[in-house]
């Protein structure tokens, strides 16, 4: 699934090969490593191979507005999982569809037009599925969008996250690989599949995934619309009707969930986890800890510690 890269106007991005042992992160070294600085900005292409194929990351750091053309060896099934940003995915899918944070894309499609907006650092991992999917014996896979499950989301972090150690690197890629394959394959089951058209609901999953990803910074409503590419009345409006709350109050909600596991080690103070899960004084966390639990934090770990 070797990438040719073109910009519609100005024609062929030359990749060029870096060196891989700089690109090196722990045990899952990239068997290759592609760059461009083109439009003020940076293109970045990691190849890593499984034993049912390569697994590529796609970054794209750029300033302006641009539309990318892709071209692949083949027309296989595809599966975009988007980690960071978001794009439009034009020629893939009968219509052009929006792919934002935490969802997975499957289509089918050797050349195609990514649409990505001015100053938005996306990042997604791109992979063939229909050799994994053939050795699985895996039928039925369908065209769509399709929303990461805690399950689906676990085992991109497992992915993303490799141990120190690894006896066969391509061997442990394809398992994680495949546990994404079930899992998505269980999502259809259970008519998982999202709209063809996007709704903000969309950017609200973008938004909390975003929150999740910072959640010991403060971002304002604004900074967080800014990045998931959605103006931020329309975003506060998604958000609360479907978490039934505020991204404010999710936001100290999950820090809150944070603090109960560290409330359960006795060694811990309070002022030490306060600090660690984001809160600058004590008595603002004691605060909100109680607005989520009805408990201070020292009443909650004397009931629930181990």
């Amino acid at each position: 699934m070797l990438t040719q890269l073109s910009h519609n106007s100005l024609g062929r991005i030359n990749l060029r090969p870096l060196d891989v042992d700089t690109s090196a992160t722990g045990s899952l070294s990239p068997r290759s490593v592609l760059s461009a600085d083109v439009f003020m900005g940076r293109v970045t292409v990691q190849e890593y191979g499984s034993t049912d194929g390569s697994l590529y990351q796609y970054t794209y750091a750029l300033e302006p507005a641009v539309e990318l053309r892709k071209e692949h060896e083949s027309e296989g099934l595809k599966m975009m999982l988007m980690l960071d940003g978001h794009l439009v995915l034009k020629e893939g899918l009968r219509d052009d569809s929006v792919v934002t944070q935490g969802v997975i894309c499957l289509f089918r499609s050797r050349c195609y037009t990514i649409a990505l907006k001015a100053q938005l650092n996306v990042r997604y991992l791109l992979f063939d599925i229909e050799p994994l999917a053939k050795r699985l014996q895996m039928k039925g896979f369908e065209e769509g969008r399709y929303e990461f499950t805690e399950m689906i989301q676990a085992q991109v972090f497992e992915l993303l996250q490799p141990p120190r150690i690894l006896g066969s690197p391509d061997k442990w890629l394809s398992e994680q690989l495949e546990g994404i394959l079930e899992q998505l394959k269980e999502s259809m089951r259970r008519g998982k599949r999202l709209s063809p058209k996007v709704y903000h609901l969309d950017f609200a999953l973008a938004a909390d995934k975003f929150i999740q990803q910072n959640l010991l910074q403060d971002h304002t409503t604004q900074e967080i619309a800014r990045q998931v590419g959605l103006n931020d009345h329309a975003l506060k409006i998604a958000f609360s009707e479907y978490f039934g709350m505020g991204m404010a109050r999710r936001q100290n909600w999950l820090r809150v969930e944070m603090a109960k596991n560290l409330l359960r080690q006795p060694g811990k103070l309070i002022s030490e986890i306060a600090e660690e899960v984001g809160y600058k004084h004590r008595g603002t966390f004691t605060t909100n800890f109680g607005h989520v639990t009805g408990l201070k934090p020292v009443e909650w770990r004397q009931k629930y510690s181990i």
